[in-house]
């Protein structure tokens, strides 16, 4: 605690440290690949596809499609899925990753629907690639240490100075 005391009452020190976790703040909010969606605009619609928090799942969303309508969506290889837009025209789906084309990006989406007009709506757009890591949160752990490696040692250079001063004022 000594330490700690002794280091933040030279300022330089604390500028540093601002520095540092300013540094660190800015990292943090980056973007990952896995939060951009990618998007799609097709006539008055558009195809939102995304993979989830943990890359586990696909997010796809249309939007432009007649409320409540019928509609269906196909991922690759696999079989239609057959669903209705919410009152507002948008659907809606969660497709695990074994329905994903097994995650392999380029594999198309298509969702075939009917229009706010009652024209038939296709709205289709390829599986984007998942993101290789979470991204710079991963490194947190490792940036926090290292802040903290150099508190410490800051303070104890800040507390040697002040012993060898101690020292050279008592022998004169």
């Amino acid at each position: 605690m000594r330490v700690l005391a002794t280091t933040l009452r030279n300022s330089r020190w604390v500028t540093y440290l601002a520095v540092a976790f300013a540094v660190g703040a800015a990292l943090l909010s980056i973007p990952t690949t896995s939060s951009t969606p990618q998007k799609h605009a097709t006539g008055s619609g558009d195809l939102r596809i995304a993979w989830t928090a943990d890359n586990s799942r696909l997010e796809i969303i249309g939007i432009g499609f007649r409320g409540k309508s019928p509609a269906s969506v196909k991922v690759g290889d696999e079989p239609w899925i057959s669903l209705h837009a919410d009152e507002n025209g948008t659907v809606r789906i969660e497709a695990p990753v074994t329905t994903a084309a097994a995650g392999k990006p380029g594999a198309s989406v298509i969702i075939d629907g009917r229009a706010p007009s009652g024209a038939s709506r296709k709205l289709f757009a390829a599986v984007p690639p998942k993101a290789s890591s979470r991204g710079l949160i991963e490194l947190m752990p490792w940036y926090a240490g290292i802040v903290l490696t150099g508190v410490v040692v800051a303070g104890a250079i800040g507390r040697r100075q002040k012993r060898s001063a101690d020292a050279e004022a008592v022998t004169k």
